[in-house]
């Protein structure tokens, strides 16, 4: 029988909106927010592709969403090939890699498991019609694939990007703030994970003055409706960060026949916050 899931992505994580100027400094918990998106949830059962013969997992990992968890704990797997490409050069380099799989499988029935990210990485925008053909390259030579992603609840996004990018010192290329209600406001990024989807992460760097009105939007409406029907397409699976542990995790153990003895260690307390 084959394992049914369901597609979930949340809706309003990918539609235009701006934050509230009253906003503490303290982000409440995104499992008691969940519930005020539920209604926005789009579910479509599908079913698990047998990895047991190898195949491609493609990773499209939005900073802050617990990505870390996962590739910590998967590239330790004896039986997955883990790239982890964090850069243009890291992609070109390794892009090759994911052609070959396609069009031949994988030997020893292993699992490449393709990670792009941020830095330089090309954005999903860019990257929206390779993904497109690599997807209708593996089903016409019946390689195995699994596309995914991960999402955040959007007020909790723009707290962790903000505390992660601009309060600690580890990211030289953004501006280090105050932890103050006025940095928040001058710093937040407008639609973070549609920004990052749509242009990459080098486009949150580069932010102008918000003095001038509305000069801090750089996506628009419809660049997120089209982000979204993109992900809704390509991807077999788009979890929450809130759901990680419940949801994500346990589809990925099913996925690459992880043993029952296998636990996922959590990062999330040191990378995600």
């Amino acid at each position: 029988m084959m394992w049914q899931f369901r597609f979930v992505i949340f809706c309003l994580v990918l539609t235009a909106s701006s934050l509230s100027l009253s906003l503490p400094l303290s982000s409440p918990s995104e499992d008691s927010r969940y519930d005020e998106y539920s209604s926005s949830v789009c579910e479509v059962e599908k079913a698990l592709p047998s990895m047991s013969s190898g195949g491609l997992v493609f990773f499209l990992h939005i900073p802050k969403t617990g990505g870390t968890t996962i590739r910590r704990n998967l590239e330790r797997i004896e039986r997955i090939d883990y790239i982890f490409a964090k850069n243009f050069s890291m992609y070109h380099d390794t892009a090759s890699q994911v052609e070959e799989t396609i069009l031949h499988g994988r030997e020893n029935n292993t699992i490449l498991f393709y990670e792009i990210h941020a830095t330089t990485a090309p954005s999903f925008f860019r990257l929206r019609k390779r993904l497109r053909r690599w997807r209708e390259t593996a089903a016409q030579n019946q390689v195995p694939v699994f596309f995914f992603s991960l999402v955040r609840e959007p007020v909790s996004y723009s707290f962790s990007h903000f505390n992660f990018f601009h309060l600690q010192k580890r990211n030289p290329s953004f501006e280090r703030c105050n932890a103050t209600e006025h940095d928040f406001i001058r710093k937040s990024v407008f639609n973070p994970q549609c920004q990052f989807l749509y242009k990459g992460e080098p486009s949150m760097r580069v932010q102008k003055n918000k003095n001038l009105q509305n000069n801090n939007i750089t996506v628009h409406e419809q660049n997120c409706d089209m982000i979204q029907k993109e992900i809704i397409e390509q991807m077999d699976w788009v979890g929450t960060t809130a759901k990680l542990t419940n949801e994500t995790l346990p589809l990925l153990s099913k996925l690459l026949d992880l043993p029952t003895s296998f636990t996922f260690e959590n990062f999330r307390k040191i990378f995600l916050c």
